[in-house]
């Protein structure tokens, strides 16, 4: 985690299973883990932005078509 003014900057890991049907995509009961980068920023002690990076996101993706194996 890095802050700096307004902003906070995170490191952040999803980890689980897919078990229910996600964006089309029917259950494969696989694991799935995939880190990603936040951006938060403050105002008054409350998130008024928040970016995320969604780079991993395509990972998750590719493990629900079959196209990356599951971790």
């Amino acid at each position: 985690m890095v802050a700096e003014g307004d902003a906070v900057a995170v490191q952040v890991t999803f980890i689980g299973t897919h078990r229910k049907v996600y964006e089309g995509f029917a259950p494969t009961n696989r694991k799935s883990r995939f880190t990603d980068m936040q951006i938060l920023r403050f105002s008054n002690g409350k998130i008024v932005e928040s970016f995320l990076g969604s780079g991993g996101l395509r990972y998750f993706y590719a493990i629900l078509d079959g196209t990356l194996p599951a971790t």
